[in-house]
């Protein structure tokens, strides 16, 4: 997974330390550029928050409000080829 976070300017920067706001909506724009695969977000008690298929050549938009600062682990929930195994990331919640 590759998170971007998007400028004042409306330019999309490719971040390494996503930090999202506890308390407000965060929208997620999503798309593939190979097969499909499924964004799965779980909590640090490993409870799935929410999923939503990803597909390529087609832009998904989800919006989530996350209730409390916590570290989020992303996972790709559907098989996708060799490498879906190593599709794991995570990003921190925050209050702001």
């Amino acid at each position: 997974w590759h998170f971007y976070t998007v400028l004042p300017n409306g330019t999309l920067m490719l971040t390494n330390n996503l930090t999202v706001p506890a308390g407000k909506p965060v929208v997620f724009i999503m798309t593939s550029v190979d097969v499909n695969h499924d964004f799965g977000a779980y909590d640090e008690l490993g409870t799935l928050l929410f999923q939503y298929q990803v597909s390529p050549d087609y832009v998904s938009v989800f919006t989530y409000e996350f209730n409390q600062p916590e570290t989020i682990v992303v996972k790709c929930l559907e098989y996708c080829g060799p490498g879906h195994w190593v599709m794991v990331s995570s990003f921190n919640v925050v209050v702001t």
